[in-house]
């Protein structure tokens, strides 16, 4: 028997309505904080004043979904760039 990891067992837990909310608000707050302070990316840009922002993020949102919507994020605002 194999072992389901925790992203894994993250993703089988329903998520509410209300939930999802909480964290496009947290999102949303995150990308205002870069857009005010111009960091376009935060792999090459110090975001440090926006580390309150961030951890909203991460306490609010499933870890999966963060990971997928920040690379999402930064990848489509390279291609805008291009």
């Amino acid at each position: 028997m194999s072992k389901i990891h925790s992203s894994e067992r993250e993703d089988a837990q329903v998520v509410t309505r209300s939930e999802r909310e909480k964290c496009w608000i947290a999102r949303d707050k995150y990308f205002a904080c870069l857009d005010k302070n111009r960091i376009m990316n935060v792999a090459t840009q110090d975001a440090s004043m926006c580390a309150s922002e961030r951890s909203a993020v991460d306490s609010t949102c499933r870890q999966s979904w963060v990971c997928k919507t920040l690379l999402m994020a930064l990848v489509n605002d390279n291609e805008m760039r291009s």
